[in-house]
C-alpha cells in the first residue's frame, strides 16, 4: 500500500510559534508525523486484510528512500516496522535540517506571506501557501523526540532502528539531472565550459578525477561526477554504518540498457541516460500506471528484481532463483545487470569506481 503524508511548508514549517504546540517542542516533522500515523493504522488494521503487524515493510525510491532512511533513525517508529528498502534515498548522507536552520527557513517563508506569526498563516489559501513555498528546502527536523540527531549519527551510535535494510542506488543516478540542466533547454554543456562548471560544483580534485576525455560528451561527465557525489558514495556509506550494527543488503542498478523512465521518454532527445534516477523502478513496478517497453532481457531481470524485493518484503531476507545473494554492504555489492551486460554479480570494485575516496565525507559533514 502507499500512503500519503503532507508535503512543502504544510508538511514541514518549522517556527518559533508551531514549536509550542508539538509534543517535542521541534515542529518541522508533520510530513514524517504522517507515514508513522498510517504505520501506526497499518498495525492496528493489517490483519483485518490477511496480513501480519510483525511483518510490516517500509520502502521508497528518492524522496520515498529518504523518508525510509529518516524513519529507520526515529524513535518514535520503533515497532512500526520490521525491515526497509531504500533506492536512492540516501543523497545527503539522508541528513535532516538543524533546528536552527529550519526555524530561520520558516521565518523568511512566513515574512514572504507577509505573516509575523504562525496564526496568520491559518488565514491564508492553499494556494497562497502553495506559491510562496517554492525555494526553500522542506524536510525533516532535528533535535526532538522524533529525530534527535542526523540520521547517520543514529545509525553510527547503534541507536537507529536494528532492522533488515535492502539499500542501493543507481550506476548513472547524475545523467537525469545534468540532462534536465542542460540539453533539456537545448543548451549541451560543453568543453570550453566543463572545467569552470566542474571547478564552481566540485572543486579542483574532482575536476582531475573526471577528465573530459574518459567520457562521451561534457554532460556525461558533470552527470557522473555528480551522480557519484550525491546518490553512490552516500549509499556506500548508509552501507558500512549500517552493517556495523545489524543486516543490511546492498545492490546497485546498471542496466544501462534500461529505458527512459515514463516522462522522458516522450522527450525528442538522443541522450543517453544510461541506469539513472528512477529507471529501476520500472522493473519493479509499472510506473505512472504505464507499460514499460521491456526487451526480452530486461524483463528477466525484472523478474529476478521482483525475486530479490519479494523474497525480502516476506522473510527478510532478498533471493532469486539461481541467482547470486546480495552481499552484507560491506566493500561489495550486487550489480544488477542484463544477461549480455554481465549478468548480476557481485561487484568489489563500485568504490573506485564512483571515486569515493573522493566524495565520502563524514556523516557529520
Amino acid at each position: 500500500m502507499t500512503v500519503n503524508y503532507r508535503l512543502g511548508a504544510m508538511g514541514f514549517l518549522a517556527a518559533t510559534g508551531l514549536d509550542e504546540e508539538t509534543k517535542d517542542g521541534v515542529s518541522g516533522n508533520f510530513g514524517m508525523q504522517d507515514q508513522q500515523a498510517a504505520l501506526r493504522w497499518v498495525r492496528a488494521n493489517i490483519g483485518r486484510f490477511g496480513g501480519d503487524p510483525g511483518r510490516v515493510t517500509i520502502a521508497g525510491e528518492s524522496a520515498g528512500g529518504r523518508s525510509v532512511c529518516t524513519q529507520l533513525a526515529s524513535p518514535t517508529a520503533k515497532d512500526l516496522f520490521r525491515a526497509g528498502i531504500v533506492q536512492s534515498g540516501a543523497y545527503g548522507y539522508c541528513a535532516a535540517r538543524t533546528h536552527k536552520d529550519a526555524v530561520s527557513q520558516g521565518a523568511a517563508f512566513m515574512e514572504k506571506l507577509g505573516c509575523a506569526s504562525p496564526a496568520c498563516l491559518r488565514g491564508k489559501s492553499a494556494k497562497e501557501i502553495l506559491a510562496a513555498q517554492a525555494g526553500f528546502d522542506w524536510g525533516p527536523v532535528t533535535g526532538g523526540d522524533f529525530l534527535p540527531v542526523q540520521p547517520f549519527e543514529a545509525f553510527e551510535q547503534g541507536a537507529a532502528a536494528r532492522v533488515p535494510v535492502l539499500n542501493g542506488a543507481n550506476q548513472d543516478e547524475g545523467r537525469l539531472f545534468a540532462f534536465s540542466q542542460f540539453d533539456n533547454d537545448g543548451t549541451p554543456l560543453t568543453a570550453e565550459q566543463y572545467p569552470a562548471v566542474m571547478r564552481a560544483a566540485f572543486g579542483e580534485r574532482a575536476l582531475e578525477r573526471y577528465p573530459l576525455s574518459a567520457y562521451p560528451s561534457p554532460t556525461i561527465a558533470y552527470a557522473t561526477a555528480q551522480g557519484d557525489a550525491r546518490f553512490a558514495c552516500p549509499a556506500l556509506r548508509l552501507d558500512d554504518v549500517l552493517a556495523a550494527h545489524g543486516q543490511v543488503y546492498a545492490y546497485e542498478f546498471a542496466d544501462r540498457t534500461s529505458p527512459p523512465f515514463a516522462s522522458l521518454r516522450n522527450l525528442n532527445t538522443d541522450f543517453d541516460f544510461g541506469a539513472t534516477h528512477v529507471n529501476e523502478v520500472q522493473y519493479l513496478f509499472k510506473h505512472f500506471g504505464l507499460h514499460t517497453p521491456l526487451n526480452a532481457e530486461q524483463r528477466i531481470l525484472a523478474r529476478q528484481m521482483v525475486q530479490y524485493w519479494g523474497s525480502f518484503i516476506r522473510d527478510g531476507v532478498p533471493r532469486a532463483a539461481g541467482q547470486p545473494p546480495l552481499p552484507n554492504g560491506r566493500e561489495a555489492v550486487l550489480s544488477l545487470r542484463t544477461t549480455s551486460r554481465g549478468g548480476n554479480n557481485v561487484s568489489t570494485t563500485v568504490h573506485s569506481e564512483h571515486q569515493c575516496s573522493l566524495w565520502t565525507a563524514p556523516p557529520s559533514q
